[in-house]
């Protein structure tokens, strides 16, 4: 294969890449600021002046309307993960050289140690977990299992 295929196959496999690492971001940020408005809609709920069934529906609609929102941001319904692996394996099967694929799997490393790992994702989204531990905690302590 001439030089300049192989140069647009590599290219190719860095924009994929790159979408990949930017698609990774995007729905952080999103979660992120999904996360902050859970935590207020949460607040919201806990001021229904009924302590009975209407309080705690109020609570199991928002969280619905919240998991619906950031389910329907997605482009795919693959895993992160799952992703990696295809574009890696798509990387095995181009005609590039060996460097060139070793060079793409790096950098899908490099996304997945830097976007992918548990330290990470709970590092780059406290807003997110910090609503969830609020709205399970505020559930179990309406229940009186706390």
């Amino acid at each position: 294969m001439d030089k300049t295929k192989l140069n647009e196959i590599n290219k190719e496999k860095q924009r994929t890449i790159l979408k990949f690492e930017q698609k990774i971001i995007e729905y952080h940020q999103n979660l992120n600021s999904a996360g902050i408005w859970l935590f207020v809609a949460t607040l919201g709920c806990w001021s229904v002046n009924d302590d009975g069934y209407f309080r705690i529906a109020a609570v199991l609609i928002t969280f619905f309307l919240f998991t619906h929102q950031l389910i329907s941001k997605l482009p795919s319904y693959k895993l992160f993960k799952t992703e990696l692996k295809e574009i890696e394996s798509q990387i095995d099967e181009t005609p590039l050289p060996r460097d060139s694929k070793d060079a793409r799997k790096r950098k899908l490393e490099q996304v997945e140690k830097q976007h992918l790992g548990w330290f990470r994702i709970v590092k780059s989204l406290p807003a997110y977990y910090l609503s969830i531990f609020f709205i399970c905690f505020s559930m179990a302590h309406w229940a009186d299992l706390i």
